[in-house]
């Protein structure tokens, strides 16, 4: 980050406090180092609800021995590191790379440690040394800003201040209380997040937000993406799994969860055919060299049917099919109990009943919710289904991306 950068973070805070005119003999204390402000820059940026993920970087150069972030070409050029994406002069090398995530919300107070936890349990530390440094850059960047109920409380404040016959500044540490509170957190290099997206931190910050979750993401929808990470898939399109676990509305929800099962719609006839033909290339190769060469296109509703025969319908709960069916799947045949009356014989063929209703009520759901149909083709979709419907796309999800995973 460069000193204009931090130029614009105090413009930003005297123009919030006192208004667009310069105020009496207010100034803000400088950093005892600048080194690292000045390695910092932006990388990503992600919001839901109203909290704020983003990722920075922070690198640092080394020259002649000394690690430095600034660099000064002639007498009127300096780069800075953070900022800096030229070719570096010969004498220049990158001493080290560093990711730090911040999380910022006016509710950040009132939440508990769990997302700080999560966190944790990634190998991402959460650091309290910089807090003046990411405050700076923060508000340089419009990321955090002033809560305007309490803009009088901080005027005041600061004018007192300026009041002091030996006012030499202020320190930035004091106009935390007046805005969003945040926490840093340092990505350490051996974090199974490193060099991910910036989603795959919201979704696990998003997961553990106390007023974040809607009545239609059940606790075991939740669940299933876990074990995502569990299971390091890091293949799993978590960017619709983000916008889907925090959508308010069931509609949005559905939607991104399903596309991420439409992401592996051509897998299974592509494998079935991968193995008559004996090909040892990447299932998911073989579907994209399919499209490109042969305009080859997915039915979507038959290979929806296809996933779920895959996962095997039998490691679905049941009860939560018939919920999201609105009716009774025939029950499972098992060895020694009878079967009924137009019941399927043998579990191949059971799975077959339950793999087409599911894939035909969840895709004609999805046709109703992308297309502009008659209000007499709706699906019908009591409230009580909602969560049944996500539990189900969820697990498909775990189930299936854990399944292909040697295919990516």
């Amino acid at each position: 980050m460069s000193k204009l950068l931090g130029k614009t973070a105090a413009e930003a805070l005297q123009r919030d406090i006192f208004g667009s005119d310069a105020h009496g003999r207010f100034s803000l204390c400088p950093p005892s180092n600048f080194d690292f402000f000045n390695s910092l820059k932006l990388i990503e940026i992600d919001n839901f609800a109203n909290v704020t993920v983003s990722l920075f970087e922070s690198t640092l150069w080394e020259r002649a021995g000394n690690v430095v972030s600034c660099i000064r070409l002639d007498k009127e050029s300096m780069i800075y590191s953070g900022s800096y994406e030229g070719a570096l002069p010969e004498d220049v090398a990158i001493h080290s790379k560093t990711l730090w995530l911040s999380v910022s919300s006016h509710e950040l107070e009132i939440q508990d440690e769990e997302f700080c936890r999560a966190l944790e349990s990634m190998s991402c530390t959460q650091d309290n040394e910089n807090q003046e440094t990411f405050f700076m850059l923060l508000r340089a960047h419009n990321i955090i800003l002033l809560d305007f109920r309490r803009k009088l409380e901080a005027e005041n404040s600061i004018k007192w201040q300026e009041r002091e016959p030996e006012y030499k500044g202020t320190p930035v540490s004091d106009f935390y209380p007046f805005y969003e509170s945040f926490s840093v957190h340092r990505v350490n290099t051996n974090s199974p997040l490193a060099g991910r997206s910036v989603f795959w931190f919201s979704y696990l910050i998003s997961s553990c937000w106390k007023s974040n979750t809607p009545s239609h993401i059940p606790a075991k929808a939740i669940q299933h993406i876990e074990e995502i990470y569990n299971e390091n898939l890091w293949h799993f399109p978590i960017d619709n799994a983000r916008v889907a676990m925090t959508a308010a509305h069931f509609k949005h929800a559905f939607i991104d969860l399903y596309r991420c099962l439409e992401w592996l719609y051509s897998l299974p006839r592509c494998l079935r055919l991968k193995a008559d033909l004996g090909l040892t290339m990447k299932g998911v190769e073989l579907a994209r060299l399919f499209r490109d060469k042969l305009a080859w296109r997915r039915a979507e509703q038959d290979s929806l049917k296809l996933l779920i025969i895959d996962a095997g319908p039998e490691n679905l709960d049941i009860s939560v099919i018939n919920k999201c069916l609105l009716s009774a799947l025939p029950p499972f045949p098992l060895a020694g109990h009878e079967i009924a009356d137009g019941a399927p014989e043998t579990p191949e063929k059971w799975a077959e009943v339950a793999a087409t209703a599911l894939s035909k009520r969840i895709y004609s759901i999805r046709n109703q919710y992308v297309h502009q149909l008659d209000s007499l083709d709706h699906q019908e979709i009591p409230r009580e289904a909602e969560p049944a419907l996500i539990n189900i796309l969820a697990q498909l999800c775990a189930i299936l991306y854990k399944k292909y995973s040697a295919e990516f």
